[in-house]
């Protein structure tokens, strides 16, 4: 694993222990072989000259580092100080360098992780104390609002204990998240997070008059509210409460900027991206909100791999309206679990139906992973038997192949003879026959077959797929399946490496109004 220092340089300065070390800890665990070392620096205390001059001292034992300067909201520590030929610097509180959140506490995910999924019976919580005119302005609004909880206490942690909280805390469906007293960063704002609240991020700070940007420069797209004027406070709280799948959005979004500041430590690291993605489309089926299926794809998936899951909760379209509110809630069982059963599992909501077609258009907008396994949500792969995923990658790689599919029978049937090339040959048989059931693929192939829909497409992969690779066969031979080089994984004995849970348990299957 990288080399993590926690530095101080002052007996009066623990060098870890911090509140505002529990995320960056998390975000570092396990995160891989580097040749950079990371030292995390407390910084408001560290920041005379002489204490700079020894941690210069210190840094200079090391060729290439990875700094984060915390503690520090009044922003007292100068990070132009640090002196070392070859750094990278991050601080909280956009103090210098580039920005890193200030996160949760120490013990929050521990304990609502044992709470468990909360049922959200509150529209809003806010208990801390009311100290500054951007918190006097809060609690005016919210001394007249209904169905929530305002506790205002006497001084820094003295109100609920941390346990309770963050019960309270997880019961609600907004948070407001006034500025701390020099950032308009905060804990609160994460713990929110953390617990499936859509927290309102304050974008003033009590010694500013005007929006800094601040959110923005630490995120670019936003997954939460903010605020400058609070007499728009009520109105932005029943927005919030009641906007249905407001909620799920904020987590998940919470869930993915996690994962990509995580990935952009590992990039600064030196650390190799990952080869394959695995992509599941997910959209209404009867089961929900139960989380079986789905729940049983991803641990199939986790038996071959350990590369991150990419889960796309598709829109609900209008013939489905019925099953929106048992969706909606299926979402939000299954973003939890995404946040602390799972790793690297991770939800991207669409606010519309956009189908497999879209779905996918917008997993490759955002992805540079060169390989996609693609499974959908009631097709698992058989968790029992093996596939030589090495041999796989190094075909593909190799452009020997474009598209592997994982076959849901133990031999080819006879009535598919016609759409297999050739015999079965070095554990692959080329094949014609296109299939949306699990496959492994180059991402550029992928770009190739999604520039054949049009920017408006809506529609299953399959159905229109089916038809290029068998024409193009039809009209051009071996020369034709060479465009897309699509196989069956064949190894000797049983091809069998997939099943089908039949989410759809004979509902119709819409697709009338499809667009290519």
């Amino acid at each position: 694993m990288a080399n993590i220092i926690y530095l101080s340089v002052k007996d009066s300065v623990p060098a870890t222990g911090y509140w505002d070390h529990a995320l960056l800890k998390d975000l570092l665990k396990d995160i891989g072989d580097s040749d950079r070392t990371v030292i995390v620096i407390p910084g408001k205390n560290q920041c005379d000259e002489a204490s700079v001059a020894k941690i210069n001292k210190e840094i200079s034992h090391y060729k290439k580092i990875l700094v984060f300067i915390v503690s520090d909201e009044q922003g007292n520590f100068n990070v132009e100080d640090l002196d070392h030929p070859d750094k990278i610097v991050y601080s909280q509180c956009g103090n210098g360098g580039f920005m890193v959140p200030l996160g949760y506490t120490l013990e929050t995910r521990k304990i609502l992780k044992e709470i468990g999924l909360p049922t959200k019976e509150m529209d809003w919580f806010f208990a801390g104390q009311i100290t500054h005119s951007r918190r006097e302005l809060m609690a005016e609004q919210l001394r007249k609002m209904d169905n929530g909880n305002l506790i205002e206490t006497k001084g820094f942690t003295l109100g609920l204990s941390q346990q309770d909280y963050l019960e309270q805390m997880s019961e609600a469906r907004v948070v407001p998240c006034p500025s701390g007293a020099v950032s308009v960063d905060s804990f609160r704002l994460y713990e929110a997070l953390e617990a499936g609240c859509v927290p309102i991020a304050d974008s003033i700070s009590p010694l500013k008059s005007s929006n800094d940007h601040y959110w923005v420069k630490m995120f670019g797209d936003l997954g939460f509210p903010t605020i400058a004027n609070y007499d728009e406070l009520p109105n932005l709280i029943k927005k919030s409460a009641t906007w249905h799948n407001f909620g799920n959005k904020a987590s998940a979004w919470w869930i993915n900027k996690k994962h990509q500041f995580r990935e952009q430590f590992k990039r600064d690291l030196g650390i190799a991206k990952e080869e394959i993605v695995a992509v599941v489309p997910v959209s209404p089926i009867k089961s929900h909100p139960k989380t079986h299926i789905l729940e049983e794809t991803i641990a199939s998936i986790r038996t071959h791999l350990d590369c991150p899951i990419l889960l796309t909760f598709d829109g609900v379209r209008s013939e489905q309206k019925d099953k929106e509110a048992d969706y909606h809630e299926f979402m939000r069982r299954m973003i939890w679990k995404c946040n602390f059963e799972y790793k690297d599992v991770l939800p991207i909501i669409f606010d519309k139906h956009n189908h497999q077609s879209g779905m996918m258009r917008t997993v490759l907008n955002n992805t540079d992973i060169p390989m996609i396994l693609y499974v959908e949500q009631d097709t698992p792969l058989t968790p029992d038997v093996s596939i030589d995923w090495e041999k796989c990658k190094k075909d593909i790689k190799s452009g020997k192949a474009n598209i592997i599919r994982f076959h849901f029978e133990a031999s080819i049937p006879m009535v598919h003879n016609y759409l297999m090339v050739g015999e079965p040959e070095d554990g692959l048989q080329k094949t014609v026959q296109w299939s949306q059931r699990p496959h492994l693929a180059s991402r550029e192939i992928y770009k190739i077959i999604m520039g054949l829909f049009s920017d408006d497409s809506n529609c299953f992969i399959e159905d229109y797929m089916h038809g290029v690779i068998q024409s193009i066969w039809d009209e051009q031979g071996i020369k034709g399946w060479d465009k897309y080089k699509l196989f069956i994984y064949h190894p000797d004995g049983s091809i069998k490496r997939s099943y089908n849970l039949d989410g759809r348990e004979g509902e119709k299957k819409f697709v009338e109004e499809q667009k290519w």
